[in-house]
């Protein structure tokens, strides 16, 4: 399924817009106007974050904690972005059916004991595992393959810099703009890239992995992943605690001092705005009605899609970086009455693929969770869909694996889409990095989040810190001291 033009959203965006306020015209202009809204719905800041995931909720804290006033966005009732829990309604027992772990490092260790969220290390399900071709549900009994990947490594760390940031160099080294495929059999790799696969879960577009960028690649399965494939991650202890829990506790400080719109989108944005002396201007949209951000700063952590990026005015620069993305549909969820060994782990492998890869769109796996009869399955492809489109598609994969006709009860449904933004090689030679980093502070605007630096919370976290000092300068000596 594609995803909705800009065109559609636009007009869908000016119909609610009309309807929500009323004898308000829709006009931006009206929108960001002071004029129109009561005292009570304008809210004055020194930043506005957009996106409540695992970088806004950071951001915002991050700010909070040096002393700023700011307000964060969200457009779901809950903060925390892929972080998934579920509540098994017998038991009260939690289940986390998105981010498993987090990388054993200093800023991770720092944000939870910041909301007192113990951390133990995190260790890998136990269970049996078999390997089924989920298109055809053919058995591979004889399946094995290598976690080392100490060559792969050997290529990744060739670029420590990748660690950190986007930051290459120019002309782009020949091995970061070939094929994923062609580094493997340029470099011997061949017996790793099923262990690479099990950790590449959610990279679907193009459907192929091995068609993908090597450099998109490097930035996904970097050393973060690496060290938690070798014991380094740590995660919470079940089931008193679990990892939607920094989430919610952040929530709970951030509503203590109404910091935190939940439910709210962004209907229109003026990002050199002169009211009140402020340099931005947010309209947004919240079930209690239209509400006014006047913040001297705009900290963004959605993924930067076309889409998601119309109400904020972008010049012609922005909008031509933006147009480029490409990204997967990822999904996650929990199910029961699966007709599967409650015992094993079941892993999508081709029976007749290159290195066994699993065609997608399809579940990567279905495997068993802290909570008996209670099964996690993610799962992707190179396009958007909608929840019903994937779970039926999961339907027809455990009955072809199960050889039964059972309907499964879905207990939970996470939509991680879109995921993992990439840009072709030719747009990677030609300087899009470079040109993306250039953002930052534009038009008082500062970017963080999974385009701009990974898909790992806890190097998300630290890239997101390391933007403060600049955000900080850039707010000045007259900046707001939160109370």
């Amino acid at each position: 399924m594609a995803p909705i033009s800009c065109k559609v959203l636009t007009t869908c965006i000016a119909n609610i817009l009309s309807a929500g306020l009323g004898a308000v015209s829709f006009h931006t202009s009206t929108l960001l106007d002071p004029a129109h809204y009561s005292s009570g719905d304008i809210i004055v800041r020194d930043v506005a974050v957009i996106g409540g995931g695992s970088s806004g909720t950071y951001g915002t804290i991050k700010l909070k904690d040096l002393g700023k006033s700011v307000i964060l966005v969200e457009k779901e009732a809950r903060l925390g972005g892929h972080v998934n829990t579920y509540f098994d309604p017998g038991s009260g027992t939690p289940i986390d059916y998105g981010v498993q772990a987090f990388w054993n490092l200093t800023v991770a260790l720092d944000y939870f004991a910041r909301f007192d969220i113990p951390l133990v290390d995190y260790s890998f399900a136990e269970s049996e595992t078999e390997y089924a071709d989920f298109r055809t549900g053919h058995f591979l009994p004889n399946f094995t393959y290598s976690f080392d990947l100490s060559k792969y490594a050997e290529q990744l760390h060739r670029f420590p810099k990748l660690d950190y940031s986007w930051n290459i160099s120019y002309p782009v080294p020949e091995e970061l703009l070939m094929s994923f495929g062609d580094l493997i059999t340029t470099y011997g790799l061949e017996d790793e890239v099923w262990g690479m696969h099990t950790i590449l879960d959610g990279v679907a577009n193009p459907a192929d992995i091995l068609d993908s960028v090597t450099l998109n690649i490097f930035k996904w399965l970097d050393n973060g992943y690496i060290a938690g494939a070798e014991g380094a991650d740590r995660t919470t202890q079940k089931p008193e605690h679990y990892n939607a829990e920094l989430y919610e506790k952040a929530l709970a400080e951030l509503q203590t001092n109404s910091s935190v719109l939940l439910n709210s989108t962004v209907a229109a944005a003026d990002r050199q705005c002169t009211y009140g002396g402020q340099g931005i201007c947010v309209a947004v949209r919240t079930s209690d009605g239209y509400k006014l951000i006047l913040a001297k700063k705009l900290l963004i952590s959605i993924p930067p899609v076309p889409w998601n990026m119309q109400p904020f005015g972008l010049d012609s620069n922005e909008q031509v970086l933006f147009d480029k993305w490409n990204y997967s549909g990822y999904y996650t969820g929990l199910l029961a009455n699966s007709g599967l060994d409650p015992n094993v782990t079941y892993y999508n492998t081709g029976a007749n693929t290159s290195y066994n890869l699993p065609v997608l769109p399809g579940a990567y796996f279905f495997q068993p969770t802290n909570v008996e009869g209670v099964i996690m399955y993610w799962y992707a492809g190179p396009d958007l869909l909608s929840q019903e489109q994937v779970e039926a598609d999961v339907l027809d994969q455990l009955r072809r694996i199960t050889s039964q006709t059972q309907t499964p009860d879905f207990l939970a449904f996470g939509d991680h889409s879109p995921f993992k933004l990439v840009v072709s090689a030719d747009d990677i030679a030609n300087g899009f990095y470079r040109d993306l980093m250039a953002l930052q502070g534009k038009n008082n605007t500062w970017y963080t989040g999974a385009a701009f630096a990974t898909h790992n919370s806890v190097e998300l976290w630290n890239y997101t810190s390391s933007l403060m000092p600049d955000i900080l300068e850039s707010l000045g000596p007259s900046a707001r001291v939160a109370t």
